[in-house]
């Protein structure tokens, strides 16, 4: 179900614990290469990231919340090389498929906000939510797909600026992307309104 649904599932983080927390504060937080911090980025590669190894996933926390994602990087992208993150994506192979969310609680979310940039294609991504973490090695079932959601779109010098916002129907605390679709995703910031509790 791509239509809006919200994914509840279980926890999929394959038994390796998550970084830890803190109390979550403020009511938004952006996921940018600003505020994803603590590691050292690869350039247009993934490095040693495995998606079925959380071990090897990258982690950072913001306003107290923690964060893992696997197979980003600085794109090779000239046009995006300088402020967007390179998310891979791949809609057969699991291994190539780039997913990112928090592991930390944020109350209920009530928006989130994808800015991404391409040179030809509209933003090809899914989105999951639910009450627990939903991030991690498996691809959860039952996700909101980028085209079903609204998109508003700004014509740059030399690519198109997309602005997709999705508002969760439900009390979710957590959210994850996947990017387990055909053609790299490139963000530049992932903007999360929440309430804490």
């Amino acid at each position: 179900d791509n239509t809006g649904g919200d994914n509840t599932g279980g926890d999929n983080t394959g038994g390796t614990e998550p970084p830890a927390g803190g109390e979550v504060t403020g009511s938004t937080l952006t996921v940018s290469r600003t505020t994803m911090t603590g590691f050292e980025w690869t350039e247009n590669s993934y490095g040693s990231q495995n998606i079925a190894d959380l071990s090897t996933y990258l982690s950072w926390t913001i306003n107290g919340a923690s964060f893992i994602g696997a197979k980003m990087c600085i794109p090779g992208e000239a046009a995006f090389a300088d402020f967007a993150i390179q998310c891979q994506g791949n809609a057969s192979e699991t291994a190539k498929q780039a997913r990112f969310g928090n592991t930390t609680s944020l109350g209920k979310i009530t928006k989130i906000t994808v800015i991404s940039h391409n040179l030809k294609y509209a933003p090809n991504f899914n989105l999951a939510v639910g009450t627990s973490q939903v991030v991690g090695t498996a691809v959860p079932s039952g996700m909101i797909t980028a085209e079903s959601m609204s998109t508003s779109t700004k014509t740059e010098s030399s690519y198109t600026t997309y602005t997709t916002v999705y508002t969760p129907s439900s009390d979710a605390g957590y959210f994850a992307i996947y990017n387990n679709t055909v053609g790299a995703l490139y963000f530049s910031e992932i903007i999360v309104e929440y309430t804490a509790e």
